[in-house]
């Protein structure tokens, strides 16, 4: 999957509209991350003692093929992207953390379930 923080997608897609508007534009970050390779770095950040949880793919869906995005982003709109994986699922974790007792609220979450360990 190639995970890319929502400030830069959203800064890349405001560029495409105003630079390229007629062209198709690889918008992505140009690293591909596996999901259990996503899935082990927000266990290690968050500090949970969560384990992860294989299950078999469901109807339909492909087996992970390496897409590297952004081929022709940075040659049309002059832009890559800032923010790193690592810095951006800092950056969604503190804002979760800071906004948990609202989606608990919202969807009656269990605490335990989702406390979100601080260092």
């Amino acid at each position: 999957m190639d995970a890319m923080y929502l400030d830069d997608a959203v800064e890349a897609l405001i560029r495409s509209a105003q630079i390229a508007p007629k062209k198709v534009v690889e918008i992505g970050n140009s690293k591909p991350v596996k999901v259990k390779d996503l899935a082990e770095k927000v266990l290690n950040l968050t500090k949970s003692s969560s384990s992860i949880v294989y299950i078999p793919m469901r109807r339909g869906e492909e087996k992970y093929k390496e897409i590297r995005a952004n081929g022709n982003m940075n040659q049309l709109l002059g832009f890559s992207p800032r923010v790193s994986l690592d810095e951006g699922l800092k950056k969604t974790i503190a804002w979760y953390s800071k906004h948990l007792n609202e989606f608990r609220d919202i969807y009656k979450f269990q605490a335990e379930d989702f406390t979100l360990r601080k260092k």
